[in-house]
């Protein structure tokens, strides 16, 4: 009877509205605690503004709506100790700390004031957010979650856990979590018009689960700007999972998809700008996936689908015609920015500092002095920029060139003897490139100073890096390495001279295209060229295979 007289005062209410906009009359305000009427239980909604107040509020039925603010788990009365509670707990975590389980709860009702001004965060990196088990008909709304700043995390934001019947709107889940929203084994879930960003590893991951939908929602900048992550929707051993009308930009990770033991995912009206995956846009193994309508633009992808998957998986499109790699190539183009767009703009340094403050897309940084001590800039191992920052390495810091488009770097006239680019730290490379693409390196030598010690670092090291060509270069030790690429496409190696490294001359990791032509190697301890799980690799003109000692 109660679910009854709610129902009708929100009918009435809405022809109310309605019948004053037929009037020419201003509508009231809608706020988003109003935006998602429907309560599961009867209970009378209970407004909190306190942490100890949120957690003593939870009970089923509860409708619990969060005053404006910002709710920090790691400041209950009770974190960590027995809560007293038969609806919650505190969950030990690896490091020490502890996380917030809500569990066997029936009716509950969360909601923020706004995602804009209603914030719900945890400390422990170890820790999810909010994790919800074993609960029935939930709501979720209208909020911000994420961890507090400072460290890497290894735990998600929201992870839903055996439960039934959830609805989550209007949220905003951030990270460090690696995951914005976790499903293991629930049935009927349902999460629209929320933002997913900064997340280490995935936007949505399902596992187990059945009626999954993920509509209207914004997903950005996922995977850690280092090493990228996983998939922005990775989708395990579930049926009838639907992701439409959704945004992806931005992101970095392995794939788009992740599709593995599914009968049928489908993936309807989405757009998809200005993403790089490491390895393909799909991967999918015994799966089938429904790729219907949305856009590709602008993203950086080698290739369609993965090498990697394998078992009786297709892509289908609306009309259940299967989509190969060329027929996605032919319908979305082929996404690799393999040719720069614009021309280089020319900066000759004569310092680090001129050098560091050069690095930019579009650029041809000119190399006119003899030497250039990256341990002489003036902000070595603190400053960063939009395209480049100092890792932190055991002895000192090595400098990340990172999504950068199209940059040079040579000398003025070509002349590798006499231009020399060095590193003092025994454990970090000389230059990395993380990242990036259309990346040229020419015309000079680089490598350690030539101080006592050993290295483990090497000299040239290229990540998640596309059209790469050192040309012209020498390399030397005590550096480990002349060049490492890792999880690259098109790489070129030509005319160089790499000497006295510790472990070999070039090493090549999951290499899509590589071309190694015209090299000298000399007093390396190792071997002169090692591949790893590499396809179209050429060496002087013949064809290698990808996983081979040379």
């Amino acid at each position: 009877m109660k679910r009854f007289c709610v129902y009708f005062l929100a009918l009435a209410m809405v022809l109310s509205l309605l019948a004053g906009c037929g009037n020419g009359e201003a509508a009231p305000a809608e706020t988003a605690v109003a935006q998602m009427q429907e309560t599961t239980g009867g209970a009378a909604s209970q407004r909190v503004a306190t942490m100890d107040d949120f957690l003593a509020a939870i009970a089923p039925g509860a409708d619990i709506w969060l005053e404006a603010g910002t709710y920090n788990l790691s400041d209950a009365s009770n974190y960590g100790q027995d809560s007293g509670s038969p609806y919650y707990s505190w969950q030990t975590l690896y490091d020490g700390d502890y996380a917030l389980v809500i569990h066997g709860v029936d009716g509950l009702s969360i909601r923020g004031s706004g995602a804009e001004v209603t914030t719900l965060v945890t400390e422990p990196r170890y820790a999810n957010v909010l994790t919800l088990q074993n609960c029935t008909n939930l709501v979720l709304g209208d909020f911000t979650a994420g961890h507090t700043d400072g460290g890497e995390c290894s735990g998600g934001v929201i992870r839903l856990a055996g439960c039934l019947d959830v609805t989550m709107a209007r949220l905003g889940l951030f990270g460090c979590g690696t995951v914005g929203v976790q499903v293991d084994t629930c049935t009927r879930v349902s999460l629209t018009d929320s933002e997913i960003y900064e997340c280490s590893s995935s936007g949505v991951c399902v596992n187990s689960s059945q009626d999954v939908t993920v509509s209207n929602c914004k997903l950005r900048d996922l995977g850690s700007k280092e090493f990228g992550g996983y998939a922005v929707f990775d989708v395990n051993s579930s049926g009838n999972v639907q992701i439409t009308g959704c945004e992806v930009t931005d992101c970095k990770t392995s794939y788009i998809f992740s599709v593995t033991q599914c009968r049928e995912v489908e993936a309807r009206d989405n757009q998809f700008r200005g993403n790089r995956t490491l390895d393909a846009a799909f991967y999918l193994y015994q799966a089938n996936l429904i790729l219907d309508g949305g856009a590709f633009a602008d993203n950086s992808i080698r290739s369609w689908i993965s090498d990697y998957g394998e078992g009786d998986s297709k892509i289908l499109d609306g009309a259940g015609k299967t989509l190969d790699e060329a027929a996605l190539v032919e319908c979305y183009g082929a996404q690799k920015k393999s040719q720069p767009t614009e021309e280089q703009t020319e900066v000759h340094v004569s310092t680090v500092d001129e050098l560091i403050a050069a690095i930019a897309p579009n650029t041809a940084i000119i190399l006119d002095e003899k030497v250039y001590d990256l341990s002489t800039a003036t902000g070595y191992g603190t400053d960063s920029g939009a395209y480049y920052y100092w890792e932190d390495i055991y002895d000192g810091p090595g400098l990340v060139i990172t999504g950068v488009d199209n940059l040079t770097i040579r000398s003025a006239d070509g002349n590798r003897t006499l231009h020399t680019l060095e590193a003092v730290p025994r454990y970090a490379n000389v230059l990395t490139f993380n990242g990036c693409t259309n990346i040229c390196v020419s015309g000079f030598t680089a490598g350690h100073t030539k101080e006592p010690g050993y290295c483990t670092g090497g000299v040239f090291r290229f990540q998640d890096c596309d059209a790469v060509l050192a040309a012209n270069c020498g390399m030397y030790g005590c550096g480990t390495l002349g060049v490492t690429a890792e999880n690259c496409g098109d790489v070129t190696v030509s005319n160089c001279e790499i000497y006295e490294c510790s472990q070999g001359g070039i090493s090549m990791y999951n290499v899509k295209g590589a071309t190694i032509e015209k090299c000298t190697f000399r007093d390396l301890g190792g071997d002169e060229l090692t591949f790893y799980g590499c396809t179209d690799v050429y060496v002087d003109g013949t064809e290698v295979d990808g996983n081979s000692f040379q």
